[in-house]
């Protein structure tokens, strides 16, 4: 069955604002975490998850979560937060198993939010993320991509990603 252009430009509005929604949504949440980001030995119950966001470390010390859906959607969030600052990477795979998967803004996608208002949020240019390991219990990976804000103004590379998040 061949679908149309009109279905795939829906589809992938719907992602991102799904992805943007998530983002501003989850963000906001009064817990006050004095952990410093930067903080090297950080035990997350939900795993972990680093990064280089232009170059600077990324550490997730506020939480990690991962969700399978019932259609089999796996996403993934890694968050850092103080009460001076919010950073967080979050992704999508559609269809997941141990591989390599290309990241669009059509299917499979990432974004990079850097304070809880939309103007912060980074939707996917291009990039990919490999999933090294699936069990009933954890997924292994690594990812890299290049993001940028709503108006395209200001771009982000995140590289050297690493997550393992408990399932």
């Amino acid at each position: 069955m061949k679908l149309n252009s009109f279905s795939l430009a829906n589809f992938s509005r719907m992602l991102i604002l799904l992805l943007a929604i998530t983002f501003v949504f989850l963000s906001c949440n009064n817990d006050e975490d004095d952990t410093n980001p930067e903080e090297e030995e950080v035990e997350l119950a939900g795993g972990s998850m680093s990064a280089k966001v232009d170059g600077q470390n990324f550490k997730a010390t506020t939480s990690v979560e991962g969700v399978i859906s019932n259609n089999g959607i796996l996403s993934v969030k890694g968050k850092s937060s103080t009460p001076n600052s919010l950073r967080q990477i979050n992704f999508v795979i559609l269809e997941y198993e141990v591989g390599t998967y290309s990241l669009s803004s059509g299917g499979n996608s990432a974004a990079w939010a850097e304070g809880s208002d939309q103007a912060s949020l980074y939707v996917i240019e291009s990039g990919e993320i490999t999933i090294t390991e699936n069990t009933s219990t954890n997924i292994k990976g690594t990812f890299e991509f290049v993001s940028s804000n709503i108006d395209r103004s200001k771009t982000r590379t995140i590289t050297e990603g690493k997550f393992d998040v408990k399932i």
